[in-house]
């Protein structure tokens, strides 16, 4: 047999053996071949669901990046997590605010040490809901510059200070439903990419899609079991639980940016 036919056999199997592993329904940790990312939660899956329960297609594009919310901008990527679920720092970096942030609730934001080298990490991903409104990025987004990583809606954050030094893996804190005044049916991370951070804003112009990062799960590639965790939850009806664990002060923070 020819050295590159068994080539293309070989490389067959892997693709088949690694589709078969990602229909795994046990939540597994991620991890690049390199161990310097980690995604921002274990086994990230997008949610299915809106705030309000609703769902069914539009639920699956709801929680993408762009204008996917009928028209309207979404600047992020929502990640299904149930209240307690651990969040983790992508790579290496510095705090850069820890702060209660108007719709978001309480966040952590980190300041990438190597933007370069996180570049490394962005993947080949092919838009999946280009028509309703999915995008690759913001207009400014630039990759000449800082890096930052955004996580909202949390439970609780560690007691960090601005500049303190943390490493790829670290768990930052945990997962809630803070910001959200009238409650919500569908628990997530609210986690963004961005070259260019504005105290407060949600513009869509300086940020990337976090799935050219992420190796999250859509609705096709999600398991029977992960959806029906996401039933569960929605099923439970509007859960209120605006402040998390101990709401963060809102501005004028000592030590961070202002």
């Amino acid at each position: 047999m020819k050295k590159d036919v068994r080539y293309d056999y070989v490389r067959s199997a892997h693709s088949m053996l690694s589709e078969k592993a990602r229909d795994c329904p046990l939540e597994t940790k991620y991890e690049s071949p390199t161990g310097k990312w980690h995604d921002p939660v274990d086994n990230p899956i997008c949610t299915l669901y809106m705030q309000s329960g609703g769902g069914g297609e539009a639920g699956k594009h709801w929680g993408l990046f762009g204008q996917t919310r009928n028209g309207s901008d979404h600047v992020g990527l929502d990640l299904f997590a149930t209240k307690g679920t651990n969040i983790y720092a992508c790579v290496d970096g510095t705090i850069y605010n820890r702060r209660w942030h108007g719709g978001y609730g309480n966040t952590v934001t980190i300041k990438v040490k190597n933007p370069q080298e996180f570049l490394k990490f962005k993947k080949k991903y092919s838009l999946q809901y280009t028509s309703k409104g999915e995008i690759n990025k913001g207009s400014s987004w630039s990759e000449d510059g800082d890096i930052y990583l955004f996580y909202g809606h949390l439970d609780s954050v560690i007691d960090y200070k601005f500049g303190q030094e943390i490493t790829c893996g670290e768990v930052l804190g945990t997962t809630g439903r803070s910001g959200v005044v009238k409650g919500t049916c569908a628990p997530h991370l609210h986690f963004e990419v961005l070259s260019d951070y504005v105290m407060g804003s949600r513009s869509i112009r300086t940020r990337i899609n976090p799935a050219f990062f992420v190796d999250y799960k859509g609705y096709d590639e999600q398991s029977a079991v992960e959806k029906k965790k996401q039933e569960d939850e929605k099923n439970k009806g509007k859960t209120v639980q605006h402040d998390g664990v101990k709401k963060l002060p809102y501005a004028d923070m000592e030590g961070f940016i202002k």
